[in-house]
């Protein structure tokens, strides 16, 4: 529900003679990071890790990178076959129930919230929020018919 990993063929080389595979785990994950402007307070920030090197644990290994600060939520959901509605949780490793092993989502709904950082504004009675919330198509999930 608050994070997802997986592996993809979805990459590309930065510089031409660049040796790399043609598939890197990927994961996103909320957790405290510095904010880069010292007057702000540290906050919760959703995180990007990528790992080249694909292995049996694809939820460990790589780099992160923030991509956003101040998040409040980040909320995933999924849809695919077998499943009649959203689900918090898709597991599709050998642990996963009957309904998701070795199949993938065909959709993912994410919904984030970011608040405004403490310090911004003083005159402010309470802190703006943004949300967004988005059904991402999976466009080739590869599951057998």
């Amino acid at each position: 529900e608050n994070q997802m990993n997986f592996v993809t063929m979805n990459t590309g080389r930065v510089f031409a003679n660049e040796a790399v595979a043609d598939f890197i785990e990927v994961g996103y994950s909320v957790k405290s990071c510095k904010s880069l402007d010292p007057k702000y307070k540290d906050s919760q920030c959703l995180w990007r890790r990528t790992s080249t090197s694909v292995d049996t644990d694809v939820t460990k290994g790589g780099t992160e990178a923030v991509l956003v600060e101040n998040v409040e939520e980040f909320k995933l959901r999924y849809f695919g076959k077998g499943k009649q509605d959203f689900n918090t949780q898709w597991n599709s490793g050998p642990n996963g129930e009957a309904s998701t092993k070795d199949k993938y989502p065909e959709l993912v709904e994410v919904n984030l919230t970011l608040v405004q950082p403490e310090g911004v504004s003083e005159n402010l009675s309470k802190k703006k929020k943004y949300s967004m919330q988005i059904v991402v198509p999976v466009h080739f999930p590869n599951n057998k018919e």
